[in-house]
């Protein structure tokens, strides 16, 4: 790469090493645990979830992901868990925020029929005795129920600059 300096020892950024992606643990009244099977894979039923958009925010992609997924609109709660993987997809790393979101509907239309084959609701009890469930996501829905995960926050200082961002905080 040819580089012109216009200041001493500028910074140079790096090429893109890593995609961002969101799952989504979503809990019903029932106890019930909202599931999706992809089209193209064998790994059974897995959490919502996919990639978050060049300058979307995680609280948007969380939304967008399970309402595309599944049909179901839901609130956005907290990020419980953060994940890294390597390598991903692309020959890049994957960073993995996992959240938990609040269903504020219950009927299952999916609307990304290329993408997935099936969702369901299911027992979460029945889900995490299944032996096909990976013990990865065991985890991810047993530390939604064990913390409050981090709340997004809004400060003054932010507000006055011309950027967008998402803070998040300890409950």
């Amino acid at each position: 790469m040819m580089v012109k300096k216009l200041t001493p020892n500028p910074i140079i950024p790096t090429a893109p090493t890593h995609t961002l992606g969101v799952g989504v643990v979503v809990i019903n009244e029932n106890k019930e645990i909202l599931l999706i099977k992809e089209r193209f894979s064998n790994i059974g039923y897995k959490l919502p979830g996919g990639h978050i958009d060049l300058g979307e925010k995680i609280e948007t992609a969380v939304c967008r992901e399970v309402l595309e997924e599944t049909g179901i609109i839901v609130e956005f709660e907290s990020v419980i868990t953060l994940s890294s993987f390597h390598p991903h997809q692309f020959g890049k790393g994957n960073i993995y925020i996992l959240c938990k979101a609040n269903p504020l509907s219950d009927t299952i239309n999916i609307q990304d029929t290329d993408e997935i084959l099936e969702a369901k609701w299911m027992n979460v009890d029945e889900f995490l005795a299944d032996v096909n469930t990976f013990e990865y996501v065991k985890e991810i829905i047993q530390s939604s129920f064990s913390t409050h995960g981090l709340k997004h926050k809004e400060l003054e200082f932010f507000k006055n600059l011309d950027i967008e961002c998402e803070l998040f905080f300890p409950n």
